[in-house]
């Protein structure tokens, strides 16, 4: 295809279109934020973010929602950050059948790629049956869906670390928990940070696993045992699952604007959550000296 040209020649084309592709790539998602905003901030107001929605969303706001989306999201990291990492840490420092591993990592990642409606039905099935639509079954889906994510991104960042580090910390007489406890995970955290920031922007995102296991539409505020404990048996309001019925909607109500405004609202959330987990990630990438 480049036949005839020099090196330079072919350094420059191929340097032109990466940083072509890095423009567009910043001009496309720059024009998604820009649509979203200019469509959305005319619906944002102190009576929209304090107040549950009424007459089919018509009037109101979502603050309901917006508590039921951050418990789902606590939730569904409750469940997939003990598991995930504790999993990636057996793969990787423990497992000592090279075949298995693999095996095993294989079906991990084939599990990442399965639509998240397949999960949506396996929580109807398994655990609606059981506890009910309500925040439990919801987390729970929502946690599973990111154990794969998890455990995978686990997995790479305990590669990373170097096993001088390892062999170092045992000669000095550590034991083989001491070491992965006190040197690997503090030297692989970035990269553990990374995977459950992945994992927080996917559980609040995520409409089709929870619509037949967590949510309602009906506004209804997160109950609290003993005030501070969420009940995990009832069903919640999602920010999501509030904009696709705003959706439906739309030609039927006036309601546009304030879908716009739910998304916008949705969008700034999963920033922010990703944003405060990318500050604590490189605070920790600070103290790695190797």
């Amino acid at each position: 295809m480049l036949y005839g040209f020099g090196p330079k020649a072919r350094e420059v084309l191929a340097f032109t279109l990466i940083r072509g592709s890095a423009v567009l790539a910043i001009v496309i998602l720059g024009g998604i934020f820009s649509v979203i905003i200019y469509n959305g901030i005319g619906a944002i107001s102190i009576e929209f973010l304090t107040e549950p929605h009424r007459n089919l969303g018509q009037e109101g706001g979502i603050v309901t929602c917006i508590e039921g989306t951050m418990w789902l999201v606590l939730g569904a990291m409750l469940v997939s950050a003990p598991l995930g990492i504790g999993a990636g840490i057996y793969l990787n420092e423990y497992s000592r059948s090279h075949t298995l591993n693999r095996i095993i990592t294989i079906s991990i990642s084939c599990l990442n790629g399965v639509p998240s409606v397949v999960y949506g039905l396996f929580g109807l099935a398994f655990l609606v049956s059981t506890v009910g639509i309500s925040l439990l079954a919801g987390s729970v889906i929502l946690g599973l869906m990111n154990l794969p994510t998890i455990i995978l991104t686990t997995q790479e960042a305990l590669r990373s670390v170097p096993n001088s580090l390892r062999e170092g910390s045992v000669a000095l007489g550590a034991t083989k928990w001491q070491t992965i406890l006190r040197i690997v995970i503090p030297s692989a955290l970035p990269g553990i940070l990374t995977g459950l920031i992945i994992g927080v922007a996917r559980a609040a995102g995520e409409t089709a696993p929870i619509m037949w296991t967590a949510v309602t539409f009906t506004p209804v505020y997160v109950d609290k045992v003993y005030g501070v404990v969420p009940d995990v048996y009832q069903p919640v309001n999602n920010l999501c699952y509030h904009l696709l019925q705003l959706i439906y909607f739309l030609g039927a109500w006036d309601v546009e604007k304030r879908a716009w405004g739910t998304a916008l609202v949705l969008m700034g959330l999963v920033l922010a959550m990703n944003f405060l987990a990318i500050v604590v990630r490189n605070h920790y990438r600070k103290n790695i000296r190797w």
